[in-house]
């Protein structure tokens, strides 16, 4: 037998994909689900979360807060996982030597193990917050955020973790959006233009000093003056009920919502209670075998979207190259078909294209019969 065991993991792949595969309790073989390519990519944050219920095809993975699709090469018949090994972050297993194998070519800001499965909207809701670490089912949540040693504190389970040869980091907080506004009030005025006069002359590192020359001067003071009056409020997309809006983060704060800084309604979905809220033209990964039965419209797991068309005109709808046989609905109201439906457009899987005028509609994607679901990429252009 190997001295090295490997029971489980989660890894991304070099084409960009991500991996989740773990050996049953029994010990009868290995189960292995596999991301679309290109989900996750170089030079940024991604927050990448895996639901899944062991014994079941029910798997669901989302980048970002948001779903993407794949495929089981080996679909699990039974659960749950075999756990009698250490756990590790940031590689695939320790030879007996302690060296790691397979590192993460990257970095970790933080890990997060639950016993219970999440839905689609506990994840859009949190997957960039920080969490309390007493949270229903979270078991293990690691920030590290000590800064130095060897270790790594769970705040949810109190399973510390010994770090090994590790490299710390501190993340660069972003510009503010007015750094003209010295005194930050939410204005540039007077009192600004007194801090820059006051301090005029060698003044390394201090906050009047705006274009980082070492010497508060003529620039900083030009600064000011253009950027005179109230400053501009960062907007976020903000996830209302039934509802996205870009909002500053206050605002969000006060009408109830999830912020999502330095995003748009326009590039991204809320969950909502009618399915996912986006606006057109749009790209959207998913896998309807992670679906409820929401619509009775055929008797399989539906995905189900409130899109805002923005503009009138011929709109296509299409998830062609889909990996199971589908039936589209486009209707008026949630869950209907009042204004187009589609079965098999392109080979197998469904295209709508419609004349429409703009607002909103709300479109259902379905397997063709109760045990048909699988992986797709809907696309939703204007001609």
């Amino acid at each position: 037998a190997s001295d090295i065991t490997v029971n489980y993991a989660l890894r991304y792949e070099t084409d960009g994909s991500l991996g989740f595969f773990y050996r049953a309790a029994s010990d009868t073989g290995w189960f292995e689900y596999n991301s679309d390519g290109g989900v996750i990519g170089p030079g940024r944050w991604q927050h990448v979360a895996v639901t899944h219920t062991f014994g079941t095809a029910d798997i669901a993975v989302y980048v970002d807060g948001l779903p993407v699709g794949g495929f089981w090469s080996a679909t699990p018949t039974e659960g749950p996982m075999t756990t009698d090994e250490s756990l590790l972050f940031g590689g695939t297993a320790l030879t007996p030597g302690g060296t790691t194998m397979r590192l993460v070519d990257g970095r970790l800001d933080e890990v997060r193990i639950w016993n219970v499965a999440r839905n689609a909207k506990d994840i859009a809701a949190s997957f960039n917050a920080v969490l309390d670490g007493d949270e229903p089912g979270l078991v293990g949540y690691w920030r590290f955020e000590e800064g130095a040693g060897g270790s790594a504190a769970d705040t949810a389970g109190g399973y510390t973790g010994s770090l090994v040869g590790p490299t710390w980091f501190e993340l660069d907080e972003c510009a503010p959006p007015c750094p003209s506004d010295v005194d930050g009030s939410g204005d540039v005025g007077f009192t600004d233009l007194l801090a820059i006069l006051s301090n005029w002359g060698p003044c390394a590192g201090c906050g009047e000093d705006l274009d980082g020359s070492g010497d508060v001067g003529f620039t900083d003071l030009l600064a000011v003056l253009s950027d005179w009056g109230g400053c501009p409020v960062a907007t976020g997309a903000c996830c209302l009920p039934g509802a996205c809006e870009d909002l500053s983060a206050d605002d969000c704060t006060a009408r109830g919502g999830v912020y999502n800084a330095g995003e748009s309604c326009a590039d991204i979905g809320c969950p909502g209670d009618d399915g996912w809220i986006v606006s057109a033209p749009l790209v959207w990964s998913g896998d309807t075998c992670t679906d409820g039965f929401d619509c009775d419209l055929e008797s399989a797991r539906d995905s189900r979207w409130q899109i805002t068309i923005p503009a009138d005109g011929s709109w296509t709808f299409s998830v062609c190259g889909a990996s199971f046989d589908t039936v589209m609905f486009l209707g008026t109201t949630p869950c209907s078909e009042d204004v187009a439906a589609s079965d098999d457009a392109c080979d197998i899987a469904s295209e709508i294209q419609v004349d429409l005028t703009a607002g909103v509609y709300y479109l259902t994607l379905e397997g063709f019969s109760s045990d048909e679901c699988g992986g797709y990429t809907l696309a939703v252009s204007q001609k």
